[in-house]
């Protein structure tokens, strides 16, 4: 289920609903999904569940048998925990690679990988932690990035 942000969101500016590029296809019938803004994300999960931090992530990801030292290190990470998570993997987890919108209003990769929002912020506020699963990479992308205009996926966690 494609969760729609409804409190003070707007669709083409806070979430956007399919894949509009020339980088693969995509059109109204998609269901990948919902890209979402960080604020977006953060709003979301329906009540009882959130948008998981890092360390849910690194929880997640050492259930998969990834090490403490692989979950705190940046970039690619781990071993084959990548793709444990993507679609047809042995961890239930399904991402479908929809791929993701860049700042500059661009979608990309469709296809190729999945990134998906954490609730973690920098020190500053400016950037936030995510994940990313590829097509090319058995392991997971873990790094900070400037949360303005990017449209990522979410997945939400019980509480």
């Amino acid at each position: 289920m494609s969760l729609v942000p409804t409190t003070n969101n707007t669709l083409g500016v806070d979430y956007w609903n399919n894949f509009e590029s020339s980088h693969g296809p995509g059109g109204e019938s998609d269901e990948d999904g919902y890209y979402y803004t960080w604020d977006a994300a953060m709003n979301v999960c329906p009540s009882g569940w959130r948008l998981p931090s890092d360390n849910d992530w690194k929880v997640l990801e050492g259930h998969l048998g990834m090490t403490s030292a692989q979950q705190n290190a940046n970039d690619y990470r781990g071993t084959d925990q990548g793709t444990k998570l993507k679609v047809g993997g042995s961890s239930g987890f399904e991402a479908k690679l929809t791929g993701y919108r860049a700042w500059d209003g661009t979608f990309y990769n469709r296809g190729g990988l999945s990134t998906f929002w954490t609730s973690t912020e920098s020190s500053n506020s400016a950037s936030a932690q995510r994940r990313t699963v590829h097509t090319d990479h058995a392991k997971v992308y873990r790094y900070m990035i400037p949360k303005g205009g990017y449209g990522f996926s979410v997945r939400c966690l019980k509480n």
